[in-house]
């Protein structure tokens, strides 16, 4: 069995090159009518850092846990980002899989909370396990930051671990 430690997962790596090449591309998105959003190292760190941060305030500590099923985005990376920095778990579902799979899923995720957008927060009603679980919205205003509460450009763009 391997041993891994928040160093030793992939935010080092894109830490490491947000320090080199902040402004260089983290992130270029296609989007469905054509065109593309670019997301800078420097803009990815700082949101996943804005979102670890408001984890952080409402008590999450590394080890615990969260559904995430939400469109690939530059939420869902720094989202993803956050959670895998401070030694969190992100529960990656993909809704396209079907009710069972998403009911099997999150029953055995040991969630505390689940992202999504609005759209897809209607599995709540067929999955009794989401129920339970907190919610945040990524499609409302300031997407994942808006959803904890968090201030936008409130900080330091860097990570930092959280002890289990």
């Amino acid at each position: 069995m391997i041993e891994a430690s928040v160093a030793h997962n992939m935010t080092g790596e894109v830490l490491a090159r947000a320090e080199l090449h902040p402004e260089r591309a983290a992130l270029i998105l296609g989007h469905e009518g054509g065109g593309e959003e670019r997301v800078s190292f420097a803009q990815l760190c700082e949101r996943a850092g804005e979102i670890q941060r408001a984890l952080v305030a409402r008590g999450w500590r590394a080890g615990d846990r969260a559904v995430v099923m939400m469109p690939v985005g530059a939420d869902l990376y720094a989202l993803v980002l956050a959670l895998a920095s401070a030694g969190m778990i992100a529960v990656l579902i993909d809704p396209g899989m079907g009710p069972a799979r998403v009911l099997w899923a999150a029953r055995h995720s040991g969630a505390r909370a689940l992202f999504s957008v609005k759209a897809l927060t209607r599995f709540r009603a067929v999955v009794p396990t989401l129920r339970r679980l907190e919610v945040f919205t990524a499609d409302g205003p300031g997407g994942v930051c808006g959803a904890l509460g968090a201030r936008r450009g409130g900080g330091p763009p860097e990570l930092a671990s959280v002890e289990p």
